[in-house]
């Protein structure tokens, strides 16, 4: 599952960052680690972007099943309208 994160997060940052350098209207990416998924998804429609991948992963700090635990690109970034956020959201314990 390791191999599955750091490739989903890398290309979530490559699509970004291909979605940044074609230009047009920008959105600011909400901060939805912590959120259950559910609203994650709701604020980053509400953003004006897609949902990329949600990876199921294991929470270091116990987190309750679907609270996300990482995100991509991070909360406050400035990314074309076209960008996916992609997240990994808790297991559960």
């Amino acid at each position: 599952n390791i191999g599955v994160n750091v490739m989903t997060t890398i290309l979530a940052l490559w699509l970004a960052t291909t979605s940044l350098v074609a230009a047009g209207p920008l959105a600011i990416v909400p901060d939805v680690v912590g959120l259950p998924i559910q609203p994650a998804k709701s604020a980053i429609a509400a953003a004006g972007l897609a949902l990329g991948s949600v990876v199921y992963g294991q929470s270091p700090s116990h987190l309750p099943r679907n609270t996300v635990i990482r995100q991509s690109p991070v909360g406050g970034t400035k990314v074309a309208k076209t960008a996916t956020v992609s997240l990994v959201v808790s297991a559960g314990e």
